[in-house]
């Protein structure tokens, strides 16, 4: 596989990141009844917050939105394409997260995802994430840095 390179998201890459999220949360939908809208909000995200794309051969293949907390940074939302998962874009994702924490001198990163997205809990443990607690459906996971 090429490299992938991450940059800032822009307005222009709304619709591409919208894709990517439907594709990448469509068996999760499935199975989950009650799943918020994996889309929603993300305009706002991109002019607000810090969001960044995975880009592989000039092609859009992932996102990654967070949002800045007190002391934390709060993954509110990842995304790889199916079709370039387990090469890696979620893991460079991930690296550029935590460098902008540390540029932040932020020195903890949280996530919340979802008891039926047990695959989630595999991928974040593997990077490194530790499950703190679990409270109704949603897991709570931190990474120290």
């Amino acid at each position: 596989m090429s490299k992938v390179v991450i940059r800032p998201a822009n307005a222009d890459d709304l619709a591409e990141i919208e894709q990517i999220a439907r594709a990448a949360y469509a068996n999760a939908m499935l199975r989950i009844s009650v799943m918020p809208d994996v889309t929603g909000g993300l305009v706002n995200h991109i002019a607000e917050d810090d969001v960044i794309v995975a880009v592989v051969d000039n092609r859009m293949t992932g996102f990654a939105v967070t949002i800045s907390g007190k002391d934390h940074l709060k993954l509110a939302n990842l995304a790889v394409d199916p079709n370039a998962q387990g090469r890696g874009v979620a893991r460079s994702l991930m690296d550029e997260i935590e460098t902008i924490a540390r540029n932040k001198g932020i020195k903890i990163l949280k996530l919340v995802t979802h008891v039926n997205m047990p695959e989630n809990v595999r991928i974040y443990t593997h990077l490194g994430w530790n499950e703190t607690y679990r409270e109704g459906d949603r897991v709570f996971m931190d990474k120290q840095l």
